[in-house]
């Protein structure tokens, strides 16, 4: 079995504000040559440098596979991505940051500019994000939504199907790219997200006859309770993607546990 590979150092190009709350980062590094080609889709694990260090002390591989940091003091902040944006000619690769004031991920993030390092992983699956079906439903929150503009503009183009999308304002409402005309784009305006808005909009939906393939993610508490509606409609587990990416009031390292449990409930 191949030794799996070490994370690399990618060096910030470029930035650019999405919205007001959402900041791209585009990075480079020789080694993105051997990325795959489909690498814009698939999940990535970013290293945050912590405080005082301009760049993160990355891990080494053990013989078995698991990355380990002789100094556990040294470890990086650990963010999973989905890859919004990669160009394998310019050796490119970008990843979408929400601005939330809060984690070192997005505070690293909102002050990052050319120059910067950043550790990246290679990308992993899921491959397919979203089962065939005859009718599609979306929703997430503004972290989700990177994923899911990737997903909409690989639709197919006689779909039909429903979008939801919480952002905490009317400027995170962007055109998406979406070939059919059958596929309505919901925006719920929100910034609090202990609400139940978006759980509400999703139950509102008038469900259709057909079989509906659904996609949610974004935070915990909200994708739970969606994951629980698609059950009362019938919907199984290779009928639906639902990852919860966050939890209000947590942080990632206290809500990491909790999340594998989530999965593996949701698996």
């Amino acid at each position: 079995m191949a030794r799996k590979s070490p994370p690399i150092e990618v060096v910030v190009k470029a930035t650019q504000m999405i919205t007001p709350n959402l900041k791209r980062i585009v990075f480079s590094n020789e080694e993105l040559a051997t990325y795959p080609d489909n690498t814009a889709s698939l999940h990535i694990k970013a290293f945050i440098p912590k405080e005082g260090q301009t760049k993160p002390v990355l891990p080494e591989i053990s013989p078995e596979g698991r990355p380990f940091w002789e100094n556990k003091e040294d470890k990086p902040y650990v963010r999973a991505y989905t890859v919004s944006f990669f160009n394998k000619e310019n050796l490119e690769i970008g990843i979408d940051f929400v601005l939330h004031k809060k984690g070192p991920a997005s505070q690293w993030a909102a002050k990052a500019e050319t120059g910067d390092i950043l550790g990246l992983s290679r990308p992993g699956g899921p491959n397919e994000m979203l089962a065939p079906g005859d009718s599609y439903l979306l929703a997430g929150d503004l972290s989700a939504l990177p994923a899911m503009r990737i997903i909409l503009s690989n639709i197919p183009d006689d779909a039909s199907g429903a979008v939801f999308i919480q952002v905490p304002s009317e400027e995170d409402c962007i055109p998406l790219d979406i070939k059919s005309s059958e596929i309505s784009v919901n925006w719920v305006v929100e910034a609090n997200h202990k609400s139940e808005a978006l759980s509400t909009k999703v139950k509102d939906w008038n469900w259709p006859d057909n079989k509906v393939s659904a996609w949610v993610a974004g935070e915990s508490t909200e994708v739970v309770r969606i994951r629980k509606y698609l059950k009362t409609k019938g919907l199984s587990t290779k009928d639906y993607y639902a990852i919860p990416y966050w939890k209000t009031g947590e942080t990632e390292e206290k809500y990491h546990a909790e999340r594998h449990v989530i999965m593996d409930e949701i698996t």
